[in-house]
């Protein structure tokens, strides 16, 4: 990409390319901010093309000077705020608003004609007046500017303080319905709510909000969630190989039997899965393949509570019931399975060794050709997909792929461990877009703290 940027710089600084390839003319449109280096491409093409941008400036006055009250007082020492011209201006735009203060004084060192399509706040309740403050650089509260008295029915900015994020969902839903009540022409796709974290707040926004009566729903959608949280088997393999090289603890093991496809290559039903809950638990299995591995983690070489420990009880009770009294071969089976539950245990055994067998080799160090041959293959021996889940694991398919072929452009031969690869992967996985119809649908549009987001909504939520 850098070898890219300076070619394209050269070529704009000697004109030695061909005009006739330009476009009439660039736009740069709800850009929240750009490096210095995009900044100079842009401004070698202006030579030869009108290059527009169209910017959000929530002040109509210079606050390229403007600085947080905390950022004051920490360099007060150092510098005179009075001789550096330094001001708050006003609080909140000096708090919030660092990004794009910087970009667009950065701006201001380029040749530019510039056209301003302010508008002037409507309103006296607390939103406009806060809106008019910011837009006029105006810090309030002092003589030149008083204290506004508040109405007790101004509802136009709200600030709920919950306990934990499952209550600010459902406050969030509560008010929600009572706006609705108060403004009868708000629709729900006027609505938009804003998580730092959406992949957390995501399941309980659909937990509150899918669990109300049906007088009390809300229509709603939820964007942003990533490509593992949208696609149970994305999510599933990623489990997967986490257990390469762990700990194989009881609890995660089983986790992965939860996922119908995986229990489907295996021939396990949910009534199966019941039964290898209570085995495992009753057989005293809860982590580590065998008394071998467990020195891997510095600890003593003892096989009691490991997978093989626990899977030799269960066979040899399935064999030889010894009552809970006789020991063979110093193991004390378990005699609790019976009857049809033995192929169950066989399924459980093919799938334990195939995750054991699977420890070792992502154990190892490869090339990411070679990485790329033993997902496919890891994909293939631990997941049955249906239609919609063969889509799922496409995914993980192409983005291997494309790893491989990044690896390839990059001249890069290097064996490397499975955290590389992962790491790899889930770049390249959060980099596919998500479920289209998902952001602007036709209910409340719940996603991540994007920049520009915000812009096309009455009513703006922050939660989390």
């Amino acid at each position: 990409r850098v070898r890219v940027q300076e070619q394209f710089g050269a070529a704009l600084a000697s004109g030695d390319f061909d005009r006739n390839r330009l476009p009439e003319r660039v736009a740069i449109v709800g850009v929240a901010a750009l490096p210095p280096l995009y900044l100079d491409l842009l401004a070698g093409l202006a030579r030869y093309v009108d290059v527009h941008c169209f910017l959000l400036d929530p002040c109509r006055e210079y606050w390229g000077d403007i600085r947080a009250e905390r950022d004051i007082a920490r360099l007060g020492e150092e510098i005179d705020p009075d001789e550096a011209y330094l001001t708050v201006g006003n609080p909140l735009l000096a708090s919030l608003g660092k990004q794009g203060r910087d970009f667009l004084d950065l701006l201001l060192g380029y040749s530019r004609v510039e056209w301003d399509g302010f508008v002037e706040p409507a309103g006296d309740d607390v939103l406009h007046v806060l809106q008019a403050d910011i837009l006029h650089l105006r810090e309030r509260g002092g003589d030149d500017c008083p204290p506004l008295p508040l109405r007790p029915d101004d509802r136009s900015i709200q600030v709920h303080v919950c306990h934990g994020p499952m209550r600010e969902v459902e406050v969030l839903h509560d008010r929600l319905l009572a706006l609705f009540e108060a403004q009868r022409d708000l629709r729900p796709a006027d609505v938009i709510v804003m998580a730092p974290d959406i992949a957390t707040y995501g399941p309980l926004i659909e937990a509150v909000f899918d669990s109300a009566p049906r007088e009390r729903r809300i229509p709603f959608s939820v964007a942003d969630q990533g490509v593992r949280t949208e696609n149970p088997l994305v999510e599933a393999f990623f489990e997967l190989l986490d257990l390469g090289g762990g700990r194989l603890d009881a609890a995660q093991v089983l986790g992965l039997l939860d996922v119908p496809a995986t229990r489907r290559r295996f021939g396990l039903s949910e009534d199966d899965l019941e039964h290898v809950r209570r085995w495992v638990r009753e057989a005293g299995i809860r982590w580590g393949i065998d008394a071998g591995i467990k020195s891997t983690w510095g600890l003593p070489a003892t096989a009691e509570h490991t997978w093989r420990a626990g899977l030799d009880r269960l066979l040899l009770g399935y064999a030889l019931p010894g009552g809970g009294r006789d020991l063979y071969g110093d193991i004390l089976p378990y005699d609790e399975v019976e009857g049809g539950e033995a192929q169950a245990l066989g399924r459980l055994q093919s799938f334990t060794e195939a995750l054991f067998g699977l420890d070792g080799r992502l154990r190892e160090r490869r090339l990411l050709a070679e990485w790329g041959t033993e997902l496919d293959s890891v994909l293939d021996r631990f997941f049955e997909p249906r239609e919609r889940e063969e889509n799922e694991l496409q995914l993980i398919r192409e983005a291997l792929k494309a790893i491989e072929s990044n690896a390839k452009l990059a001249g890069f031969g290097e064996p490397v461990t499975l955290a590389v690869v992962k790491a790899a992967l889930r770049g390249q996985l959060n980099a596919v877009e998500g479920q289209p119809g998902r952001f602007l649908g036709s209910g409340v549009t719940c996603c991540a703290m994007v920049p520009m987001r915000s812009i096309p909504f009455p009513v703006v939520c922050l939660i989390g």
